[in-house]
């Protein structure tokens, strides 16, 4: 109703109420300028709380909707926990939580937004990925 304040005291849609902001001009409406991305990027993948919710998150949406076999999403789901726990021992690289971002998004117009959801091929990609990931944090270099 005009003239309800939102959240921070302010009228509703007025500056400041992240529930009114508009992307810049020409960039589509959900998504992420790319000098924004790496910051998001970074800040996520430093943190094992961030990272288990999440890959836990992309496997009950878009793993989800993929359509795989039972056996396929449970190669999904067992890869999570050692993922996650991998970070928190250092033998997973904060880079191995890095590279999975990519199969997250869709670039748009110089602007990312993340996917509605995987083809099959894209959720084995990212089941894959996951899976290098561990092998990464048993290897000697990892």
């Amino acid at each position: 109703m005009a003239g309800e304040k939102g959240r921070a005291g302010r009228p509703e849609g007025q500056p400041g109420d992240r529930h009114a902001s508009r992307p810049p001009q020409g960039q589509p409406r959900g998504s992420t300028p790319a000098e924004q991305l790496g910051a998001m990027v970074q800040g996520i993948s430093r943190s094992t709380s961030f990272m288990a919710k999440l890959l836990s998150a992309v496997d009950a949406t878009l793993v989800a909707g993929a359509g795989l076999p039972a056996a396929e999403r449970e190669r999904a789901r067992r890869a999570i926990d050692p993922f996650v726990l991998g970070m928190v021992a250092g033998t997973v690289p904060q880079q191995r939580a890095k590279d999975l971002f990519p199969l997250l998004f869709l670039s748009e117009g110089g602007a990312q937004r993340l996917r509605d959801g995987f083809p099959a091929a894209g959720a084995r990609a990212w089941i894959d990925a996951l899976e290098e990931g561990l092998k990464a944090g048993q290897t000697p270099n990892g």
